[in-house]
């Protein structure tokens, strides 16, 4: 996958390194998945740049946590206010599936 830096445990690491464990290639797949489902293809408008991201799993937990990585500080509020607008719309959601 393209604009994504792996880690484990704080310490980058090549992709091939990161995906010697399947746990970690489930993680990768789903939470950068589940990141651009949400995000779409969004672009920085001022420098043309698309969203990236950084997985860190770590071993002691086994618990892997993705962030996304912008070019600039205006982006990255952009990416922000994109997830919170799509978890705002999924709870609005849920609780009206509650209603029903």
């Amino acid at each position: 996958m393209s604009n994504v830096k792996y880690k484990v445990d704080g310490v980058e690491v090549s992709a091939e390194e990161f995906r010697q464990d399947e746990d970690r290639t489930a993680a990768e797949d789903f939470l950068v998945n589940a990141y651009q489902e949400t995000l779409g293809d969004m672009v920085c408008s001022e420098h043309g740049e698309k969203t990236g991201y950084e997985l860190n799993y770590e071993s002691e937990s086994g618990q892997c946590k993705i962030r996304t990585e912008a070019c600039c500080e205006s982006f990255d509020r952009d990416l922000n206010m994109a997830l919170m607008m799509k978890m705002s719309e999924q709870a609005e959601a849920n609780r009206s599936d509650d209603d029903i």
